[in-house]
């Protein structure tokens, strides 16, 4: 019985039925993982989710197309449209959904899935009063494509990647040795055990130790002192100018070296390849953008 509604299911992602999703993008990518990326037809899906950024191009403080929108949400869109936000009135934990009562959660995809068919009319009807209806059905065939970018992916040469881990943490460890022979900082390293250019330590020598005014700045109604880039580019000094290249070469390593090594960066999968998420709605001209992280 599995196996023949796994088949009636392909039959109908293959063919011309309107599939409406509420965020189709992620729907998309999940069945052409599963079943294959040629289950996709890019002319037979519908998102509620999309029709809504045209209807409201409200974002949310640092959001993209696939962090939450609160202003795109299934839930408020139906508390706006129909008085009522469905969601909260079943007990399911929307993270473990494979976990939850059955029956509890057979009810909660039938109102789900009658709610996003009932917003789907709702807003094409407003779509078509706003004169937005055909630049959001150009717009919804990017989606499909997307979705099968993301599932590609881009593979990540993990030979490239130890190559330069080794390359910046000798230029971090060149630039330590030229901090640490400075004649203040090995003062300081004699006086309090270490010096940490990333940390508190910066303040405390500049401020004590080299009595440089600069550091010490104007936020609203207090002063303060401060080693920002800003503030270190002003100052000459050799420790300043090792300090900003020092913290360079780390955030380089950080983020863009170490956060592809298979098996601990955060934007690595296990398949080797960053996939990112690919945004059709985010940026204000329209072009697509990506984020976690940004390939483009």
């Amino acid at each position: 019985q599995v196996v023949w509604i796994e088949y009636v299911l392909k039959g109908i992602l293959q063919d011309d039925t309107i599939k409406i999703a509420h965020n189709a993008p992620f729907e998309v990518e999940w069945f052409a993982d599963y079943y294959g990326p040629e289950v996709v037809n890019h002319h037979a899906w519908e998102c509620t989710q999309l029709q809504a950024h045209f209807l409201d191009e409200r974002k949310g403080a640092g959001r993209d197309d696939y962090n939450a929108n609160p202003f795109h949400s299934l839930d408020f869109l139906c508390k706006t449209y129909f008085g009522l936000a469905f969601k909260g009135l079943f007990k399911l934990d929307k993270k473990d959904m494979g976990n939850q009562d059955l029956t509890e959660t057979l009810i909660y995809n039938g109102v789900d899935t009658y709610q996003t068919l009932r917003l789907w009319h709702y807003q094409n009807k407003l779509l078509k009063q706003r004169g937005l209806y055909d630049v959001y059905k150009k717009s919804v065939w990017r989606q499909p494509t997307v979705a099968l970018m993301q599932l590609l992916g881009m593979p990540v040469d993990q030979n490239r990647v130890k190559e330069f881990q080794n390359k910046l943490s000798l230029e971090l460890q060149q630039i330590d040795t030229d901090i640490k022979g400075l004649d203040v900082v090995k003062k300081f390293i004699q006086d309090k055990g270490s010096f940490n250019p990333a940390g508190e330590d910066a303040i405390t020598l500049f401020r004590d130790y080299l009595k440089r005014k600069e550091i010490q700045v104007q936020d609203g109604k207090q002063l303060r002192w401060s080693v920002d880039k800003n503030v270190l580019d002003k100052i000459d000094h050799p420790l300043a100018k090792l300090i900003i290249k020092h913290r360079n070469v780390t955030k380089m390593k950080s983020t863009y070296v170490d956060e592809l090594e298979l098996g601990h960066g955060k934007y690595i999968y296990p398949d080797g390849s960053i996939h990112c998420n690919f945004n059709t709605t985010f940026t204000t001209t329209g072009r697509t953008s990506s984020s976690s992280p940004n390939m483009q």
